[in-house]
């Protein structure tokens, strides 16, 4: 059986591939962003998506309305996703396609939990910070868990510094 991480990674590379050749990979990107925003934040979204008895044809109109400002590649590859069952994998798929656009901008995406949120002085100084060690443009995601007594946990794919 293949992994769910490696079906998504071969989408996702696929997407890619596709809008940089059509140059409209930052235009994909997007409308993958805001799908997968849609997807996450509305239930009856990805109920309709994902229920057996609607056709295929009939979610496709719906996407393609919704999501009508999306360049055309990145419909087509919802299409595909739709029409072979993979609706599920949207997100995995997401987060496949941003770790290549990341990969390919010499981007790193940072995970920073603290028990309260950080100002915007605190959050570039660790941007700063991080920069300056890593050598790579940073994306910051901040989070918050208010069970922290205090101090900051960064994690970098699979890597923690846990300073809580």
């Amino acid at each position: 059986m293949i992994r769910q991480d490696a079906v998504a990674f071969v989408y996702a590379q696929a997407l890619a591939e596709v809008a940089q050749g059509a140059g409209v990979l930052a235009g994909a990107e997007e409308a993958f962003e805001a799908l997968v925003e849609t997807w996450r934040l509305l239930p009856e979204f990805r109920a309709f998506l994902t229920a057996p008895g609607i056709p295929a044809a009939e979610k496709r109109a719906v996407v393609g309305k919704a999501f009508a400002e999306a360049p055309p590649v990145f419909l087509n590859f919802v299409s595909l996703m739709i029409d072979k069952g993979r609706v599920t994998s949207l997100p995995a798929v997401y987060e496949a396609f941003c770790s290549l656009r990341d990969r390919a901008t010499g981007r790193v995406r940072v995970q920073a939990t603290t028990a309260a949120p950080m100002t915007p002085e605190q959050a570039e100084r660790v941007c700063a910070s991080l920069r300056e060690g890593l050598k790579q443009s940073i994306v910051l995601e901040p989070g918050v868990k208010p069970e922290l007594l205090g101090g900051i946990r960064l994690q970098v794919g699979d890597r923690v510094a846990d300073g809580t």
